[in-house]
């Protein structure tokens, strides 16, 4: 591996480590057949983008699966820059059994795994041990998301991993495809039947300790309901989600911009001298209560900044 990589790579993992998935910022997904692959994992195309995701799932036909591997493979043996995570989505275990053995591989940070239940986990978590140095982001877009003791018994499952897990994802269109729906035009998810499995996601995965990414939005032309929907997805505890364009991008991380007063908030919670109840922008903040919150707040605004007045 190039020393240039280890750099990077040690650099961005241990920011991973202490900011843990809001560091992901809004991922951008990309096709691993796409011929400028190699300049967007330099960080040249788009320099500010903080994380991005590789798919050789569903975004290629699988008669493309060749070259797209040797596309991925061109693309990762260069000397990459530190301060874009990299993150590549396999289409099964028996692909990731193969890039696992690529020379470079250790310039990514991990693996977004697809389709994974409790039947599968085990066989992933397995391979991807090879390098427990690598973080996992387990992807739920499966039956197994309608199944709440599925859902409890793969959450078990994840805590035993050798590799990290960075956060679950959620498939928003995979779930609705199994309903036999499509994705509204003018309504968010929120809306839609998967607002109980949302709720179930989050009461089963947050309080064990992981991370959740919402569904990516589908439509790239209605920017104002993606903004409507960030609101949803922040309101219920998610802490990236992922986007399908550069445009998309912008406006994901611009909504995760902190709100002024929660910034004070935060800021007077964890005081040195915070009392332990005390009354602040009209509300009750008790330090006992509110202290992970706060932590959390200045992470988003370290990372996205605060909203102007």
């Amino acid at each position: 591996m190039h020393e240039s990589i280890v750099v990077a790579t040690a650099f961005i993992r241990d920011q991973l480590t202490r900011i843990g998935a809001l560091a992901l910022g809004a991922s951008l997904y990309v096709p691993a057949i796409r011929p400028d692959l190699g300049v967007i994992l330099n960080r040249r195309q788009f320099p500010k983008l903080k994380s991005v995701i590789v798919c050789l799932e569903d975004a290629i036909y699988e008669r493309d699966i060749p070259a797209a591997l040797a596309n991925l493979e061109h693309a990762l043996d260069q000397s990459l820059p530190k301060g874009l995570q990299r993150f590549l989505r396999p289409r099964d275990s028996s692909m990731l059994k193969r890039l696992l053995r690529m020379k470079n591989i250790g310039a990514i940070q991990g693996f977004v795994l697809p389709k994974v239940s409790e039947l599968n986990i085990g066989h992933y978590a397995e391979l991807a041990a090879q390098r427990p140095d690598l973080w996992l982001m387990p992807t739920l877009e499966g039956d197994i998301a309608f199944h709440r003791d599925r859902l409890q018994s793969l959450c078990t499952r994840l805590l035993e991993a050798d590799n990290p897990v960075l956060c679950v994802r959620t498939g928003g269109n995979d779930l609705l495809r199994l309903l036999g729906l499509h994705r509204p035009r003018n309504t968010t998810l929120y809306e839609t039947p998967l607002r109980g499995v949302l709720e179930d996601l989050i009461k089963i995965f947050k309080p064990a300790g992981f991370a959740m990414a919402a569904p990516v939005f589908g439509y790239l032309d209605d920017l104002n309901l993606l903004r409507l929907e960030i609101e949803r997805d922040i309101a219920y505890g998610f802490v990236t989600k992922a986007a399908l364009s550069p445009s998309q991008v912008v406006v994901i991380e611009k909504a995760f911009r902190v709100d002024g007063q929660d910034y004070e908030s935060a800021q007077a919670l964890l005081g040195s001298r915070a009392p332990a109840v005390f009354k602040m922008h009209g509300q009750m903040l008790e330090v006992a209560v509110h202290r992970e919150w706060a932590r959390h707040i200045l992470a988003r605004a370290d990372l996205f900044g605060v909203k102007a007045e």
